[in-house]
């Protein structure tokens, strides 16, 4: 069999998102350190990390989180793995193939 998906696959749904997420909750972390007085002074910084995160999880959503896991070439079918389930596809059952730049 030959891999025909990307091997990145794995860090683009997976990892990825945590770092993303992660890094961005970082800088709600100064907003429950710092004493009272100086809370409302950061709240406006909270701001742009959470419109981050809503686009960041509706690009993520669009382009990212729908893509299966890993595809092999096995002959005349192709093996689809996501999520721990699997699924035989034979080429002859294929009627249509589209390719668009950038997209998944």
């Amino acid at each position: 069999m030959r891999r025909i998906s990307s091997g990145w696959t794995f860090f683009y749904k997976r990892v990825f998102p945590i770092i993303w997420f992660g890094g961005l909750a970082l800088f709600g972390i100064p907003l429950f350190v710092a004493p009272r007085s100086s809370q409302a002074a950061a709240l406006p910084f909270l701001i742009m990390p959470i419109a981050m995160m809503g686009v960041g999880f509706v690009l993520m959503k669009i382009l990212v989180f729908d893509l299966v896991d890993e595809v092999w070439e096995d002959g005349n079918t192709l093996l689809v793995k996501n999520r721990g389930q699997e699924q035989r596809i034979e080429l002859a059952d294929i009627k249509n193939v589209n390719y668009s730049v950038l997209t998944s």
